[in-house]
């Protein structure tokens, strides 16, 4: 068997090879909180770590569900009912990337608390509505906070980096939404839509 080990600065070359230099920076710069640790979060939290991000601090106080099991690639049948999402992803996570201060963020979430991240990541509604509106108040124009969800084969993403960030498209190309109705489990695989999102297309 050949052992093989990376270093920091080999992944820090592949980095730099995908994003560039200057993305690196700011990936190194980039302090992000994590709010929710089932299947999305779960994902966005390896990529992150992967990428290599200053810190990452992570907040779901939820224990451990067996339906977790199923969501979250980082959980184990033995952490069921005994840990928190956070606590048992923790060492995980600290494993893919040594060099990303990955923690568990306890306590409530405060508009003081957000804004000192440089960007809010929810997948999970883990406080009212309510809460989450005013915590997005907080962070407008001084940190990004992101929304994103999924239910199965749909999803969304709300993003909110203030007023001064603009996103251009490159092609300009209207975006039409399709309702997908069914897929087929044979290969090849049949995605059926709506009739109604055929005819906008």
């Amino acid at each position: 068997m050949v052992e093989c080990k990376v270093t920091v600065d080999d992944r820090d070359d592949r980095v730099k090879a995908l994003y560039g230099a200057e993305t690196l920076k700011a990936i190194h710069n980039l302090h992000v909180l994590l709010v929710g640790m089932r299947g999305l979060g779960a994902e966005i939290a390896k990529n992150l770590a992967l990428a290599g991000v200053g810190s990452l601090s992570l907040y779901d106080p939820t224990l451990v569900r067996v339906e977790d099991l199923g969501a979250n690639f980082f959980l184990r049948e033995d952490q069921v009912g005994k840990l928190s999402r956070t606590e048992a992803v923790l060492e995980p996570l600290r494993r893919l990337n040594p060099n990303v201060d990955v923690k568990i963020q306890a306590g409530e979430l405060t508009e003081e608390l957000v804004r000192g991240f440089s960007v809010v990541v929810v997948t999970e509604l883990l406080v009212p509505v309510s809460r989450l509106e005013k915590l997005n108040l907080a962070t407008r124009n001084r940190t990004g906070m992101v929304l994103a969800f999924n239910l199965g084969l749909t999803g969304t993403v709300f993003t909110d980096f203030g007023d001064s960030h603009v996103i251009k498209d490159a092609t300009g190309v209207d975006k039409k939404p399709c309702y997908v109705m069914h897929v087929t489990q044979g290969n090849p695989c049949v995605v059926a839509v709506d009739n109604e999102s055929v005819r906008a297309l």
